[in-house]
């Protein structure tokens, strides 16, 4: 897919309105099913500049909805999301003229292409990515299938058992007792995280299984 996918524009949200203490915010890929160059899931931690920090804080008080990120050029993702320290020139969609700020790459804790194989099948139960820092941990749904949906919640701490390396590595999580088909209400799409908490399970470092708590 690397070799074949054009130079295009890419947007991403913001995973944690929480901005850490080195001006760094971690964001998410914008996935789009029906461009092939835009069929990936991603999860990346950026460096903002002071001025561009105090920025993102204006707009975000003034509009509490998602926040969408668009590169202001045409690139290849690969490329884009595999040169540490690149720094990219982003807009923050909707917002004022002067919206234009450099997104400093730091780390891609997740980088992978959506699977659209007709052999593909849902998991038995739903799937998360989990990872972030000591300030911020969140988990991104794992899309496996079409139809499938993009979520990306906020946990208020790191989940017992949970390493800081496991964080920081990023892992994949399995929430139990929630199927793993798209939830459907009245025909509609909807958040299969009904409550507040969790059991999750997980690979550890030794390759054990953990199962813990996790609270949204």
């Amino acid at each position: 897919g690397r070799l074949e996918d054009a130079h295009v524009v890419h947007r991403f949200f913001l995973a944690s309105e929480i901005i850490g203490e080195d001006n760094s915010i971690f964001i998410e890929y914008l996935t789009s099913n029906s461009e092939k160059e835009r069929r990936y899931q991603v999860s990346a931690k950026v460096a903002l500049s002071n001025h561009d920090t105090n920025l993102l804080i204006r707009e975000y008080k003034t509009d509490k909805s998602n926040i969408i990120f668009e590169t202001v050029s045409t690139h290849n993702l690969y490329d884009l999301m595999h040169t540490k320290n690149h720094e990219v020139p982003v807009k923050i969609m909707g917002k004022s003229e002067d919206n234009v700020i450099t997104f400093k790459l730091l780390d891609v804790p997740r980088y992978q292409r959506i699977d659209h194989s007709t052999l593909t099948t849902y998991p038995e139960q739903q799937s998360y990515f989990l990872y972030g820092d000591q300030a911020r941990i969140i988990m991104s749904h794992v899309i496996s299938r079409l139809p499938d949906f993009q979520q990306t919640v906020t946990l208020s701490g790191r989940p017992h058992s949970l390493t800081e390396v496991l964080l920081d590595l990023g892992v994949v999580v399995g929430v139990k007792g929630v199927d793993g088909s798209p939830l459907l209400v009245d025909g509609r799409m909807v958040s299969p995280l009904q409550r507040d908490s969790y059991s999750i399970s997980y690979k550890g470092e030794l390759f054990s299984t953990i199962d813990t708590m996790s609270n949204i």
